[in-house]
């Protein structure tokens, strides 16, 4: 699990690992706590690829199916082919690098990328860690600027991605959270921490208030 969210009075900065269960799972709750309009800024975290392979894809599915299960969110039979294809890595760098884009080209369509990338990698099981994938999301979802500068690799970019990770990163330290999901809304002067576990009951506040019941199983194919 490795997201958190900071709250302020002027809008809202959520830290996430694109990749992430549980930062997917999140969603529902982020879009409860800023439905008044708030702006969001995204900070997207990136680690180390790693190869995904048969035992640790096992570790993965089994994760994503307490996340559907609490969260509502749809983990499809196309994701878990997906987590399975021995081909996949779990690489968070490209989807992190195609935010940034999207955040320097057209900032206000930037929750809408980070929604498709989802549904592209959970529900159609696409392949998010593969940064051709998520160039070519982009152009679907009409963000061209995005995609071309994406393509590009241009420096200026790459630093925006890193100066991003970074960031997300001091915040965790500087509020003494050791990659553990959490919320820091600030409010005034105060600080309010919500945890990984008040956020899933969001979610799940959300499910039983009428989300189909045909979206939280994540099983297996057989």
């Amino acid at each position: 699990m490795r997201w958190i969210a900071v709250m302020a009075t002027a809008g809202v900065t959520f830290i996430f690992d694109p990749l992430c269960g549980w930062c997917y799972g999140a969603m529902p709750a982020l879009e409860q706590l800023i439905e008044s309009g708030r702006e969001v800024e995204l900070l997207p975290l990136a680690g180390e690829a790693r190869l995904i392979n048969d035992d640790f894809a096992g570790l993965i599915w089994e994760t994503d199916r307490l996340v559907a299960q609490r969260t509502g969110q749809p983990f499809t039979p196309s994701y878990y082919k997906l987590l399975h294809s021995r081909t996949a890595q779990l690489n968070s760098w490209p989807a992190s690098l195609g935010i940034a884009a999207v955040v320097r080209t057209r900032p206000q369509r930037r929750l809408d990328a980070l929604n498709a990338l989802h549904v592209a990698r959970y529900v159609s099981g696409r392949d998010t860690g593969d940064s051709e994938v998520v160039e070519t999301i982009l152009r679907e979802i009409g963000l061209r600027g995005a995609a071309d500068l994406l393509a590009s690799s241009h420096p200026a970019l790459i630093e925006a991605g890193r100066v991003a990770v970074n960031r997300g990163r001091a915040l965790l330290q500087e509020h003494g959270l050791d990659d553990a999901p959490a919320l820091l809304m600030h409010e005034a002067d105060a600080v309010r921490l919500l945890t990984a576990k008040e956020l899933m009951h969001m979610a799940m506040a959300g499910r039983a208030a009428g989300i189909p019941q045909e979206v939280f199983a994540a099983r297996a194919p057989a």
